[in-house]
């Protein structure tokens, strides 16, 4: 599954309204659990209608859902040197295993049915009952404030976001570790494609539900102008598959009417939602169906609850607001998906 990650290397300090600072959500064991940006876990019972910050002994790097059970990685702020793997069981995370940082720096990490994947700046980590296999990259990752990942068996997709600076997309080959970039840069003489590293922040990736050797990438910025649109990868061809103009308000003038002739909708989140995709912009949760149709529905009203706004309306997913966007964009809250199940 998807892992939406402001990078753990770069925690930041707890500060007035960090609460809504959101770097990852999961739904686990009928919670929302939280993440901020500056390491701290928290959760929501549905229904409760408060958030519950969870005791942890060091900051949390990274959260994921594994067999509908939330797992964290953690480690000391000060000097990390080794990272602390941990599953919630009995009320408590229990620890998984520990693994020595060798100086990297951590990506992220993710896994199903007790194996985890750890992805640092220079290896590739997989964990299973009593093995480990670890790979070399071929290239060292570039940094960036945020990143979402995608796992599938062969490969890893890594989103960067750095905002008015871009981010693009890569690839990683996990039994050969080979990094390759996903779409082009401005650099590039040719340079004319639907993910431009230097201009597009990649928000979310997705298998696609109708094509499951293909991934879907949700590019979005609200930097002056705003752009946005969801990409298709399938092995080396990358071609837009949608994008949305904002709704003309009535009355508009000619300034407003020019402006919204030079954005498109910009995109936060990408869930697969049964036999569709949904992407989730400030206007709304734009579902996108194999045969290319699209049917746009309005954001719920969102609830806050212990400073974050989130609504549990929704029957299949959970829509959390976050203002992490902030660090590197104008976006102020934006909306991300979190999937029941």
């Amino acid at each position: 599954m998807p892992i939406a990650f402001a990078d753990g290397a770069a925690l930041q300090p707890r500060r007035a309204d960090q609460e809504s600072f959101i770097a990852q959500a999961v739904f686990a064991e009928g919670k929302l659990w939280l993440r901020s940006d500056a390491g701290t876990v928290s959760s929501i019972k549905e229904g409760e209608g408060k958030r519950k910050e969870i005791t942890t002994p060091q900051p949390v790097l990274g959260l994921w859902r594994n067999q509908s059970v939330p797992w964290i990685i953690a480690c000391s702020s000060s000097d990390c040197r080794e990272w602390t793997l941990a599953k919630h069981n009995g009320g408590k995370f229990s620890a998984f295993a520990k693994l020595p940082t060798q100086g990297d720096e951590l990506v992220a990490a993710s896994g199903a049915d007790d194996n985890v994947v750890v992805l640092t700046t220079r290896r590739l980590i997989s964990l299973g009952t009593g093995s480990q296999t670890i790979v070399s990259l071929s290239a060292p990752l570039r940094q960036a404030p945020m990143r979402t990942i995608l796992v599938t068996p062969e490969a890893i997709f890594v989103g960067l976001n750095i905002g008015e600076w871009g981010g693009g997309m890569s690839r990683i080959d996990r039994r050969t570790g080979k990094v390759s970039a996903v779409g082009c840069s401005q650099s590039d003489a040719d340079c004319d494609g639907p993910i431009v590293a230097d201009v597009d922040p990649v928000n979310g990736i997705a298998v696609e539900p109708w094509q499951r050797n293909c991934v879907a990438a949700a590019v979005g910025l609200v930097h002056m102008l705003s752009h946005g649109r969801v990409v298709e990868i399938c092995g080396d061809r990358v071609r837009q598959v949608y994008s949305a103009t904002f709704a003309t308000p009535v009355g508009a003038d000619k300034t407003t009417v020019a402006w919204l002739k030079e954005v498109s909708v910009p995109f936060f989140s990408l869930e697969a939602c049964g036999a569709d995709l949904c992407a989730v912009a400030t206007d709304g949760i734009h579902r996108i169906g194999r045969d290319g149709g699209v049917r746009v529905a309005e954001l719920p009203e969102f609830a806050e609850i212990g400073g974050v706004g989130v609504s549990f309306r929704h029957p299949d997913f959970v829509l959390v607001a976050t203002r992490v966007n902030q660090r590197v964009s104008v976006s102020g809250a934006v909306p991300i998906l979190v999937p029941r199940n």
